[in-house]
């Protein structure tokens, strides 16, 4: 279920966009990256609660 949520919605493929520039000085491949991890702790967390039946 869980790939296929992601599949649709191109999870992995949206957070590896730059963002927007929010304001001048704005590290946008920091706030991709963070983006990127965030996603991973998302889904490794979506895995567990699965495995774990939560």
């Amino acid at each position: 279920m869980g790939t296929l949520v992601c599949a649709q919605f191109e999870c992995s493929r949206n957070v590896r966009k730059l963002p927007p520039l929010a304001y001048t000085g704005f590290d946008r491949d920091a706030a991709r990256q963070r983006r990127i991890q965030q996603l991973t702790e998302n889904v490794q967390g979506f895995v567990r609660s699965v495995r774990d039946g939560a």
